[in-house]
């Protein structure tokens, strides 16, 4: 909806709204794929870890259960970024939107 509304409206600020509206839409674009990406890594660590455990390979099942594959600070610094970034740029369509 916010970027929705960045672009409608005037002439007065009609550039800084679209630069905000399609930052909100990339933004929503990148961390969705981001997360997918995440999820995507987590199950693929889950089929490995699985398989290890059926083949009865225990070394490497148990190295596969001592690394998760990712970092989770990582995970939670990017998230925060993110999420920082989106409520800047949608603050900055709510400040630059017109009745």
């Amino acid at each position: 909806m916010l970027s929705g509304s960045a672009l409608l409206g005037g002439e007065k600020f009609r550039n800084l709204r679209f630069i905000c509206g399609l930052s909100c839409s990339f933004l929503v674009a990148a961390t969705s794929a981001y997360f997918a990406r995440i999820a995507y890594s987590l199950q693929q660590h889950q089929a490995f870890l699985e398989a290890a455990v059926k083949s009865q390979n225990f070394a490497l099942a148990s190295q596969l259960i001592a690394s998760p594959g990712m970092d989770r600070w990582v995970i939670a610094q990017d998230s925060s970024c993110l999420f920082l970034f989106t409520v800047g740029a949608a603050l900055g369509v709510r400040l630059v939107e017109e009745d």
